[in-house]
């Protein structure tokens, strides 16, 4: 009796087995069938794969030539509006820290007196609260097509705008020597930095750290161009200079916020006067 029990069960638990088998290839089956094809059979994403996984160079074994490489495609020039829309607009839109507004033909035509080469010069070496190249990476040919579009020039306009600005009246190059005199004490706090190329990280950290208030001049600290401002420092000499920068003043904090050697430091000002 108990041998014929557990036969009956054995047999109804591989039926129950097989029912489930045949129901999971049913299901296995009927989703093949009615599910889309798999990405991965798809041509497009497999070419997106392949430039995915493609090596991004190669390494040459044998002195033979390298077969030359394909030329880059230039990317399309800007023009004049999309490169003043990058940059430019975010001050000369609205007037930012006495930025001449885009519109203000007035303004503009009386910064134009000076010539187009005369403005370009001032925008590549920066001014007032606006940086070198005014925060940008554009060229000198891309700066000079934004000046020329803010003053309302072609490129033959321009030209013959230089003109009259490189004849322009022998007195204004004989300028009294009281200014170059006023100069003297800052060229000659400039000179005494040392006649040393500056270097690349001096120049960094003065690009980085301490144009973040000399540029516009916060706190009173003296604008980079200033040469009055920076007149009246240096009159005080050098190694004063530099003590006070070492030991900080007002909203200055010591060594200006950096790691800089009181040589770097005499550096640093040097390179801020030549600004």
């Amino acid at each position: 009796m108990s041998a014929d029990s557990d036969s009956g069960l054995i047999k109804s638990f591989i039926v129950v087995l097989g029912g489930l088998v045949l129901f999971t290839a049913c299901i296995m089956f009927l989703a093949r069938v009615i599910a889309p094809p798999a990405a991965y059979d798809d041509k497009l994403v497999k070419e997106s794969l392949q430039k995915r996984i493609e090596p991004v160079g190669q390494v040459r074994t044998s002195a033979d030539a390298a077969e030359p490489a394909e030329a880059a495609v230039a990317a399309a020039p800007k023009t004049a509006k999309e490169l003043y829309d990058g940059i430019c607009a975010s001050c000369h839109a609205t007037g930012v820290a006495g930025a001449p507004k885009v519109d203000d033909a007035a303004e503009w035509a009386k910064r134009g007196e000076v010539g187009v080469d005369t403005l370009v010069a001032t925008v590549i070496s920066g001014k007032g609260a606006m940086p070198p190249k005014g925060g940008s990476t554009y060229s000198e040919d891309e700066i000079r097509s934004v000046v020329q579009m803010l003053l309302g020039l072609d490129s033959g306009e321009a030209a013959a705008a230089e003109e009259p600005a490189a004849e322009a009246p022998a007195t204004e190059e004989a300028a009294p020597e009281a200014g170059a005199a006023e100069q003297a004490p800052v060229e000659e706090a400039a000179a005494a930095a040392g006649a040393e190329e500056i270097p690349e990280q001096v120049k960094s950290t003065v690009d980085t750290v301490c144009s973040a208030c000399h540029i516009a001049g916060v706190a009173g600290a003296p604008k980079f161009g200033d040469k009055a401002a920076w007149d009246q420092r240096a009159a005080a000499g050098m190694e004063t200079m530099v003590a006070t920068v070492v030991s900080g003043k007002g909203a200055m904090p010591p060594r200006g916020g950096t790691q800089l050697t009181e040589d770097e430091i005499q550096q640093a000002i040097g390179y801020m006067m030549s600004k």
